[in-house]
């Protein structure tokens, strides 16, 4: 395949459009690219030369030398065939004479290209007229028994040019190896620790507090703040839909601890309530959190919350609420 690639490269052309005959640079480069992919990443002619044998190796760099040399080149519109015969296949050729240096595999550069040169090309200019064979702009086609290779060669370059994208970022997606792929298992074994370490030190930190919420909810919904009360508490002057507290919304517990359980846990008692007198529940510093604040004296309020509530009650079946509705953080 690499020797069929390397004969159909007489016939470099750098224009876009003309595609059968003469061939453009970038498809040139594409297949320099899908020769080289499989043995590393990029066009890396180094990791290509070391996973290949010596003979494709060859035909490998001095398809990467013709790439190269197409590329500085920029005012010839056609490579001669006998040309790039000549210029990389002699012993003065860098890939040649660093590849064939003290070489004793039976294969030799120069003499498969002097045998390049009794294959018949087809001369045949992109315009279609018969060109001048003594010409330096004449180019050469690709051979007959050659073409099969070349029958759906890139339709238009902006086509070619997001296929070989698309190459490209498949190859990043390949399994690392060597170097690479041990700094990336470092990378993930250094942040897998401080994740474990982390995910500890957090959990220790709500068994302490008794809540699974993160450091900076609980400063900015749990910050204590004094409450005015030198207001009026008829519920005529209250705000229709007004909580004293707005929280996060927890996830709830898989399963439920026992009354005792939680007072031994957070160091609490249970304090008994007649619901007729005020107390007002503080913290450990002192500060009140709440206020019971018990029923008046008025001896028509006991019959009148039993009226609420039985109408509380018959109510309740009439009533229903979407999932929105319940889960709130009121």
């Amino acid at each position: 395949m690499t020797l069929c690639i390397l004969l159909a490269l007489v016939t470099t052309f750098k224009s876009p459009n003309v595609y059968i005959n003469c061939l453009p640079l970038h498809y040139l480069e594409d297949q320099l690219f899908k020769l080289c992919s499989p043995f590393g990443e990029g066009r890396s002619m180094k990791s290509f030369t070391r996973h290949v044998g010596k003979k494709e190796s060859k035909y490998g760099f001095v398809l990467f030398e013709i790439v190269k040399a197409a590329k500085k080149n920029a005012s010839s519109l056609f490579v001669d065939s006998e040309t790039i015969i000549q210029h990389f296949y002699s012993s003065n050729s860098p890939a040649a004479a660093e590849l064939d240096y003290n070489s004793d595999d039976g294969f030799d550069l120069e003499s498969e290209a002097s045998d390049f040169r009794s294959i018949p090309f087809d001369l045949i200019d992109p315009d279609g007229s018969e060109p001048d064979p003594t010409s330096p702009s004449s180019s050469f086609s690709i051979p007959a028994f050659l073409r099969r290779l070349f029958l759906q060669p890139p339709s238009e370059f902006g086509e070619v040019q997001s296929e070989s994208e698309d190459r490209t970022s498949g190859v990043e997606d390949k399994p690392l190896t060597g170097l690479a792929a041990r700094r990336k298992w470092k990378k993930e074994r250094k942040r897998d620790k401080w994740n474990v370490k982390h995910k500890l030190k957090r959990k220790l930190m709500q068994d302490e507090l008794g809540t699974t919420l993160k450091e900076i909810s609980r400063k900015k919904a749990a910050c204590p703040h004094t409450i005015s009360t030198n207001k009026s508490f008829s519920s005529k002057a209250l705000p229709i839909n007004s909580g004293g507290w707005s929280g996060l919304q927890q996830k709830l517990e898989k399963i439920n601890p026992a009354v005792q359980e939680l007072l031994d846990k957070h160091d609490m008692q249970i304090t008994d309530w007649d619901r007729r007198q005020s107390y007002a529940v503080v913290d450990n510093k002192g500060r009140i959190i709440t206020a019971l604040a018990g029923t008046p004296d008025d001896p028509n309020w006991i019959p009148l919350m039993q009226e609420l509530a039985e109408n509380i009650r018959n109510a309740r079946d009439r009533m229903s609420f979407s999932t929105k509705q319940k889960e709130n953080k009121r």
